[in-house]
């Protein structure tokens, strides 16, 4: 791990490297495309300074030992994929407890989550029908089960450990599964190295996605993004850090971003397809470019090429992905009982959330609009709702025309924004309209909304302070992030109405329909 600042210091990088990033970015929107070769040399420099203190910030807390390891969050997807044969995704915690008894039974908790109803469970009552989950593994793997149970207990203190069995269990979709799952097999939790590996999965895959970004846009762009994965307060808390293959998805979105910029559309639909299939709320990215087609064929009467190479090999990758978990699970049991348990997921109404939802239902915990009044008022107003949701596609829908196929992807954001509500650390796509605004950061409107995603980090990390993690926290990110949204359609709009053409040429100009 990077090692330049004493550790004493790390708690203020999240304040003073996005107001250094704020002050660069503010300086290269002034100078415009004025060469100053040497003056752009010192602010180059002093970027990547701001990038390698941004990786130590990322690479610190989560150490067990020797390891470098997010254990609630390996427990999980280790876990998850690992067992996914004999667990699904309801059983995981009840065979947790089950095996706890035979390696740990002095520290037992008294209850957990039930993954089937998600209600509070008494262990007794889960400990009574041990033989029915032993029943679902084979004699070695109960017994591989209970190690690497173990493995994760030893790392936890009692409140932690029964606050990970009070959690939502495993969530990943069976494509993920099949990665995940081949992967955490060939690696034994009695395998210090290759849980080290496991780690730097993550690492690797944040890495290459910048390394794209530099290829694309330049290393304005790559080191904007590692500083604000090391600094912004949605990234600031250990979820997605040494974790276990949490940043797949994406990173496969930011390089397809990269690769449509670069004009290799079919690599980028391909990466898209993975994203969507890994996460499933990543789909809704794809309808910037898929609009944007769609606008050329309609009122321009022209077919835009690149779009549709994209969507093509987006719709071929998806149907082979999908396919393939298909068979390697068995089956279509699998994705049903994984849609079956998202859908439930997705209904509750949760403080960790961020979206339009929530500004919606302005749920405060002072209201009776929280908890089940706030369900019963959404239920209630689901026309005025889905009558938002349509003006806001339409709206996408037509000020996309001006756009390049990348910005139309990373445009990706405000439906995103809109129609779903995921759960904080989720906004580490944030990184697609970073992309966006980097791609024209010589203009200061755009420059604005760089300053504007680093200003929302600082303003996360103050309202931390004073709230904690709850619902008044992150409904402030919620207006925040909407602000953003309604920003990128206003310069989306400007860009249409300005009716200037774009830079690429060959963008510019798709293959018309007739010649």
């Amino acid at each position: 791990m990077l090692s330049i600042l004493p550790i004493q210091y790390i708690q203020h990088l999240k304040y003073a490297l996005p107001v250094v990033a704020i002050v660069l970015i503010a300086a290269y929107a002034c100078m415009g495309r004025r060469s100053l070769g040497f003056l752009r040399g010192i602010m180059a420099a002093i970027l990547l300074v701001c990038a390698l203190l941004a990786m130590q910030s990322y690479t610190m807390g989560n150490r067990h030992g020797t390891l470098w390891l997010n254990s609630y969050e390996f427990y999980h997807y280790y876990i998850g994929a690992k067992y996914a044969r004999e667990l699904g995704y309801t059983n995981m915690y009840n065979a947790t407890v089950v095996a706890d008894a035979e390696t740990n039974p002095k520290r037992m908790v008294q209850s957990i989550r039930d993954l089937d109803t998600g209600r509070s469970m008494p262990v007794a009552e889960v400990l009574r029908a041990r033989e029915r989950y032993k029943a679902l593994f084979s004699a070695a793997r109960w017994e591989e089960f209970k190690r690497d149970i173990a493995f994760f207990h030893n790392r936890a203190s009692n409140s932690q450990w029964q606050q990970q069995l009070r959690d939502k269990g495993y969530n990943a979709t069976p494509l993920w599964t099949v990665a995940g799952g081949s992967l955490s097999n060939a690696v034994s939790t009695d395998n210090q190295g290759g849980m080290q590996t496991l780690v730097l999965f993550d690492v690797a895959l944040l890495l290459t996605a910048c390394l794209c970004a530099f290829w694309a846009f330049g290393h304005r762009a790559a080191f904007l993004l590692l500083i604000f994965m090391g600094t912004h307060y949605l990234m600031s808390h250990n979820t997605l850090r040494a974790a276990f293959l949490r940043l797949d998805w994406i990173a496969c979105l930011v390089m397809a971003v990269c690769m449509l910029k670069k004009d290799y559309a079919k690599i980028a639909g391909a990466l898209a397809a993975w994203a969507a299939l890994s996460r499933i709320f990543p789909g809704i990215f794809m309808f910037g470019v898929g609009a944007l087609f769609t606008f050329d064929l309609a009122f321009r009467r022209r077919f835009n090429w690149r779009c549709f190479s994209f969507c093509a090999a987006f719709g071929v990758a998806t149907v082979l992905l999908f396919g393939f978990s298909v068979w390697y699970t068995g089956g279509l049991s699998a994705w049903r009982e994984f849609f079956d348990k998202v859908g439930r997921h997705n209904q509750d109404l949760s403080a960790w959330r961020i979206g339009f939802k929530y500004v919606f239902l302005m749920t405060y915990d002072s209201t009776t609009f929280w908890g089940v009044g706030a369900q019963t008022f959404f239920d209630s107003y689901q026309t005025l709702w889905w009558g938002i949701q349509a003006c806001v596609f339409l709206a996408c829908f037509l000020v996309v025309g001006r756009l390049h196929p990348h910005e139309a992807l990373a445009l990706g954001f405000v439906p995103a924004y809109f129609f779903f509500a995921p759960t904080y650390y989720y906004y580490v796509f944030l990184m697609l309209p970073m992309l966006l605004f980097a791609g024209r950061i010589e203009r200061p409107s755009w420059g604005a909304g760089l300053v504007y995603i680093f200003v929302t980090g600082i303003v996360g990390h103050i309202c931390y302070g004073w709230w904690d993690r709850g619902f008044r926290l992150f409904f402030v990110m919620s207006c925040l992030m909407g602000v953003l949204a309604l920003y990128m359609l206003v310069l989306a709009l400007i860009e249409s109405v300005r009716g200037e053409p774009p830079a690429d040429a060959a963008e510019a100009e798709p293959v018309p329909l007739r010649t």
